[in-house]
């Protein structure tokens, strides 16, 4: 650590060039990740590999220099012992990351087919000391920031880089325990679609791409955004991931970029509260509930749209507050993100140009008007940039693409619901909120009914001061966000299906109104005697509060990996088992894996769905394994299954006389194993 210290110390005392050359140092890694992970299919000579060098450097080197710079000044506020730790921790997730990484990092290709083998063993040794640099080198960044956040006070800062260490851990230990979801393949092809089209656009060719991809003018899916598959499907390439390989690395990306929302919520907390503490506990309640953890796996649409909004509107919040060049090109960027992968947030710049012109009619600040246009003009620029199918003619395509989704109709199969199977398209005006009600833990609802509470009387007491008021204005937009998607859906009689998945983008919204309700209840701590009443009922809130959390983070390690199925007080009472389990058959990985641990044939007969029978789903399983599999869905051929699986998704499935095995969260059967005779 002292090392440590004498660099930062070494690099104060002369900020221009030492600084300057640190910068360089770690600008060189992270081009060389980058290089690595996004670039390789261009570098097919060694003039390409000098001028994409020297590009990469040159784009990394104003970054780093600035936030090495902001992490020096910031380092004057930071105890020895607190930076020791961050510094420790850093390098303790970027090994483990390298050690239990599905990615392989390997050297540089041409000097692999062109040069001595030794040349390659030490592009190779290099690139790995670039990966552990960079990840290290990002990891301090977000200590940085997270310590801040907490003014530097030495124990919460450690409290907090423990979660997210530990949030970061846990997914790298637990991605392999997910089946393939239902929409996965699918998003896997958009990118990869999106990935041919690039390359194709750029005259170059990926390594090892499907030659049968669909063209993407003509492709069924191409309104869909790829701001988050298009990187994924290039990095599978340029890492030349397989088989069953390319998922888990799916599913571990997922989980991280779901932990940078996780981040990014605990700023956004603590800007909107000023309170660091709070921060940490809106972190905490967002990772302990159990349906947004599991997705945050293996769901690639809502889970990483959860991400990009709770990102965009961390941006969003702060230009409200503190309006800027910057802040508005910021939030500008990560709102095209957000809005390439759900259009729905486009809301969040409208909302952002509302408040700039409710600014400029209180104050007359002729910037607002330059913040508007900026921000404005950065979000089209950059979701055209995002969306290469719009790219030959922008407006029509996205113009196009807002009607599609508007009235989404590609979907209307059956639902399990209070007991009944009924079309998506059929569903009631109460489905959402039922939903909703039975798989959010009900701590949260309680305190989000009394943050709701709380906002209505101070805007009532306010008036259209509520408006100008940027905290409970800002509260105010967090609970719209919340109550008038699901509203809309239920009012346009949108088709609905699989719960409340697609309206996860709304629950950051939620415990920040929830979050208001435990600091109401805080508040009223310092107020009262050691002896009073309140203080009491003060004490037992908050005990509650913490008991309540600390059962639910049990409940998920105690029924992994089936934090899916979560039901609260509330669902329990009205029945899990008349509504849907495993809607996206996430849990078949773990069923099929049982059957090939204990029957040893070369040829296993399985009767269960349909939409196992396409390679892609059983792609999580080994080679070996899975091509052992023979997948049979058509019910007249049951006397020829080896076994059933029962999924609970459809009626009628098939059943055979013995029971076999079935896998249950908290006593409910989520996935059953039947052997025929």
């Amino acid at each position: 650590m002292k090392t440590k210290s004498k660099l930062i110390e070494f690099l104060s005392q002369k900020p221009n060039l030492n600084l300057l050359i640190f910068s360089l140092f770690i600008s060189v890694a992270l081009g060389n990740i980058t290089q690595q992970f996004f670039l390789r299919f261009l570098l097919t000579s060694y003039f390409r590999i000098a001028i994409i060098t020297l590009v990469v450097i040159i784009f990394w080197l104003p970054i780093t220099f600035y936030s090495i710079r902001n992490l020096i000044f910031q380092h004057k506020a930071q105890l020895k012992p607190t930076l020791a730790i961050s510094f420790g921790l850093s390098c303790l997730v970027a090994l483990l990351f390298y050690l239990y990484s599905p990615i392989k990092i390997t050297g540089n290709l041409i000097l692999l087919e062109q040069a001595p083998i030794f040349l390659y063993r030490i592009s190779r040794l290099m690139n790995i000391i670039s990966f552990f640099l960079s990840f290290s080198f990002l990891l301090m960044l977000m200590f940085s920031g997270l310590q801040r956040k907490l003014d530097f006070h030495r124990l919460w800062s450690i409290v907090t880089m423990l979660f997210f260490t530990a949030v970061l851990l846990i997914g790298l230990f637990s991605y392999k325990d997910y089946g393939i979801s239902s929409d996965e393949p699918n998003e896997r092809t958009n990118g990869l679609v999106s990935a041919k089209y690039l390359a194709d656009y750029l005259t170059e060719k990926l390594p090892d791409i499907d030659p049968y991809l669909p063209k993407l003018s003509t492709y069924r899916y191409r309104y869909y955004g790829v701001a988050y598959q298009l990187p994924m499907a290039i990095i599978e390439q340029n890492t030349m991931l397989k088989e069953d390989a390319i998922w888990q690395f799916r599913h571990l990306s997922n989980f991280v970029f779901f932990s940078f929302g996780v981040l990014a919520f605990f700023h956004l907390a603590s800007d909107v509260f000023e309170d660091g503490r709070l921060g940490l506990l809106a972190a905490i309640f967002l990772v302990v509930s159990p349906r947004i953890f599991a997705h945050a796996f293996f769901n690639p649409k809502d889970s990483v749209f959860l991400a990009a909004f709770t990102v965009a509107l961390c941006f969003c919040n702060q230009v409200w507050k503190n309006p800027s060049y910057r802040g508005a090109f910021l939030a500008g960027i990560a709102c095209a993100f957000a809005a390439n992968i759900r259009i729905i947030a486009i809301a969040l710049v409208i909302i952002t140009l509302g408040v700039f012109l409710i600014d400029f009619l209180k104050d007359r600040n002729k910037n607002m008007w330059r913040f508007a246009a900026l921000m404005l003009l950065t979000f089209l620029v950059f979701l055209i940039l995002f969306w290469p199918a719009s790219w030959e003619s922008p407006l029509k395509h996205i113009t196009n693409a807002i009607f599609l989704f508007a009235d989404y109709t590609y979907w209307d199969l059956r639902i399990m619901y209070l007991g009944k199977f009924i079309k998506g398209a059929d569903a009631p005006w109460h489905y959402l909120p039922v939903w909703m009600a039975i798989t959010i833990p009900i701590t949260y609802i309680a305190l989000f009914i009394l943050g709701t509470s709380k906002i209505l009387l101070q805007t009532v007491k306010l008036k259209l001061r509520a408006l100008v008021d940027h905290q409970t204005r800002s509260l105010l937009i967090f609970l719209c966000i919340f109550l008038i998607p699901p509203m809309l859906a239920i009012v346009l009689g949108s088709t609905l299906y699989n719960g409340w998945r697609h309206f996860q983008f709304t629950y950051p919204s939620f415990l920040l109104v929830a979050m208001l309700g435990i600091r109401e209840i805080i508040k009223h701590i310092p107020h009262a005697s050691t002896f009073s009443t309140s203080n009491l009922i003060t004490k037992v809130l908050l005990g509650s509060v913490a008991i309540n959390v600390i059962f639910v983070a049990f409940w998920m390690v105690q029924n992994h990996p089936f934090q899916f199925a979560y039901y609260n007080q509330i669902g329990k009472s009205i029945g899990r088992e008349n509504f849907e389990r495993d809607y996206w058959r996430v849990s078949m990985k773990l069923g099929l894996a049982s059957i090939l641990e204990t029957d040893d044939r070369e040829i296993i007969h399985i009767c269960t769905e349909e939409q196992f029978s396409d390679p892609a789903f059983l792609m999580i399983l080994p080679t070996d394994e899975r091509n052992r599999i023979r997948i049979i869905y058509d019910e007249p051929s049951e006397i020829v299954c080896d076994y059933a699986i029962v999924t609970y998704r459809f009626p009628d499935m098939f059943k055979c006389q013995s029971h076999l095995q079935s896998f249950q969260a908290d006593g409910l059967p989520i996935l059953s194993i039947y052997q025929c005779d």
